[in-house]
């Protein structure tokens, strides 16, 4: 890179209105723009070989597991201002976003048929030349359910209840204010918008998740403020 000091996140591209396809790759822009940081995107499926959201920085590159430690080492920390109480607390809800309501919602674009031959396949295609375009999504939907088999999450009514129960935990948490730990942003509201918009922008024929989320009105809201402050897409639809 021309300058050492350059961030450079290289992700899925984006589709629907969000940042990402992915959640972990808006997850990733969330918390650089929670933090202030300038940053530059190079959207391109061709890179999933490298399991994306990939940083770049000072020509070093910190995959998905390493790349918010990359981030704190260069001064951007989007949980600085949290006590050591709140981080606890942030590291349990951030686990129950990506590993149970993450879990659902592999469940509903890549188990349920309908959603991923109507939704997920097409918007995986979009970004993609051939021949990747053919094989690639069938890949990623295999390796969706080999993560689902593990977790042992294949049934229909136990994935997406647990995925529900996680966002009304959400909403319980989140109450009246503005982001989860009042009025300033951190790494828990990264996930969470990561994952929620992810739920409400996708446009599934079986939208299960989507009619829970709808029915939470702080946590539409929440989508919304971090939509109008930190993003410029569109609404999600109704």
């Amino acid at each position: 890179m021309s300058n050492s000091d350059e961030l450079r996140l290289l992700q899925l591209p984006s589709a629907w209105g969000a940042p990402s396809l992915d959640p972990a790759c808006t997850k990733a822009q969330a918390y650089l723009k929670f933090c202030g940081a300038a940053y530059a995107v190079e959207e391109g499926a061709h890179q999933l070989s490298a399991r994306l959201p990939v940083l770049e920085a000072g020509g070093e590159q910190a995959g998905a597991s390493a790349l918010y430690a990359a981030l704190r080492r260069r001064g951007h920390d989007a949980d600085a201002a949290l006590s050591a109480e709140q981080k606890a607390e942030s590291a349990a809800f951030c686990a129950l976003v990506e590993e149970v309501l993450g879990a659902a919602l592999l469940y509903s674009w890549y188990e349920v048929g309908a959603n991923y031959e109507q939704a997920i396949r097409p918007a995986l295609a979009a970004g993609m030349p051939l021949p990747l375009s053919l094989y690639m999504p069938w890949s990623i939907r295999k390796r969706a359910h080999s993560q689902l088999a593990r977790r042992r999450c294949l049934d229909d009514d136990d994935a997406l209840a647990r995925g529900e129960e996680a966002l009304r935990a959400l909403s319980v948490r989140l109450g009246a204010r503005r982001f989860f730990h009042g009025d300033a942003p951190s790494s828990l509201d990264a996930s969470a918008f990561a994952y929620l918009t992810a739920v409400l922008r996708c446009p599934l024929p079986d939208d299960r998740l989507r009619r829970c989320l709808r029915g939470l009105a702080n946590l539409t809201r929440f989508c919304d403020v971090v939509e109008k402050k930190f993003f410029d897409g569109a609404p999600p639809p109704p």
